[in-house]
């Protein structure tokens, strides 16, 4: 039995990398919900100091999401444990559900340009992501290229490339559902979003690399397109 872990020190990277991604893409909910809060209320006798609290609000509780969101993936990250032995190789972490494959059933071992490894079995379900901060990383490799070529992952889409578009498209149709009065904009801006929603849902909640927390939060996403229904229904026809 061989076993592997993160090493310490690797997380400063992870941190960086996850806060370029979030970052933005607060700051762009943030815009997104002063901006819808503005063009419904048709009271905007509050005057300016009302938005700019209430940008402070969404800025402190987003801050305070985004600390416990850190701390949180370094609990995780530091809990890795990739154990290879008996035919087999497993991943074990914090808050995540934990994923065997049988090494006679890898379909596919990629690698990124981060060097992040990626491996794959018959199931779609069944992928073991490997980070390249993995100590003792080169012997993994070498003993995964054992079992399986590695072969190096190609160039992302434009969607992988630039998350941020992820997260604005959905944003732009929300805000476009909840601002427009214009029937077909409301109306098909919210018909896509709520099939990205709900196929989100699915995704978040059959993921075997996403963690517990973060599945029992997309319930939430219920409520949304709950609120989304309401919304087009009260344009639309009522």
């Amino acid at each position: 039995m061989t076993e592997y872990k993160n090493s310490p020190d690797g997380f400063t990277a992870v941190r960086t990398q996850l806060l370029k991604k979030i970052i933005p893409l607060m700051a762009v909910a943030v815009a997104a919900g002063v901006s819808i809060t503005y063009f419904t209320n048709n009271d905007h006798s509050q005057g300016l100091l009302f938005y700019l609290f209430l940008i402070l609000f969404f800025v402190v509780i987003l801050w305070f999401s985004i600390t416990k969101s850190v701390k949180r993936q370094k609990e995780i990250y530091n809990s890795n444990r990739l154990i290879v032995k008996d035919g087999s190789i497993s991943l074990y972490k914090n808050h995540s559900p934990n994923v065997t494959l049988a090494l006679a059933e890898i379909t596919q071992i990629s690698q990124d340009k981060q060097g992040n490894l990626l491996i794959k079995g018959k199931d779609a379900r069944q992928v073991i992501a490997v980070s390249a901060h993995l100590e003792n990383y080169d012997q993994l490799k070498d003993q995964l290229q054992s079992f399986h070529p590695i072969a190096h992952a190609g160039a992302p889409n434009l969607l992988n490339r630039y998350p941020l578009f992820n997260a604005l498209i959905p944003i732009a149709l929300m805000v476009a559902a909840y601002v427009s009065q214009n029937k077909i904009i409301v109306g098909a801006s919210g018909i896509i979003l709520i099939g990205i929603l709900i196929w989100s849902f699915y995704k978040i909640r059959t993921s075997s690399q996403i963690d517990a927390k973060v599945k029992r939060a997309a319930w939430w996403l219920l409520v949304v397109i709950a609120s989304l229904v309401a919304v087009i229904y009260g344009k639309l026809i009522a």
